[in-house]
């Protein structure tokens, strides 16, 4: 409401490593409160943040997914989406590619991640 951070990391972007992408809010349990938030960085990392808790001193922000093949880790530009199935589990879906880079023929990804 006033614009006041109320929460920030250390641990995420640098120089090289830039996070371009949309964050997704997502209410896991449908009591319209943000659960959890996800979003990308240029070094092809999926970034959770856990906002379960009350007091956002408790909140966490971490890796999700990086892929463990150093040629799959290409840049997420864009929002992911996240749904849930028909199981209640949680699915986050995203690409990627160089959008700095529009003619290049490198091989991107997309991924379906279940988070657990």
């Amino acid at each position: 409401e006033t614009g006041t951070t109320i929460k920030s990391w250390t641990n995420l972007g640098s120089p090289t490593n830039k996070i371009p992408s949309s964050p997704t809010a997502y209410d896991s349990n449908g009591d319209g409160l943000v659960d959890y938030v996800y979003f990308g960085d240029t070094s092809g990392t999926l970034w959770k943040v856990d906002l379960r808790d009350t007091n956002p001193v408790n909140w966490t922000c971490n890796a999700l997914f990086t892929p463990s093949v150093p040629a799959q880790r290409k840049p997420i530009f864009y929002a992911p989406a996240v749904a849930k199935n028909d199981e209640g589990k949680i699915l986050i879906f995203f690409g990627t590619g160089n959008e700095l880079d529009l003619t290049s023929t490198a091989v991107n990804y997309f991924y379906e991640i279940e988070d657990q």
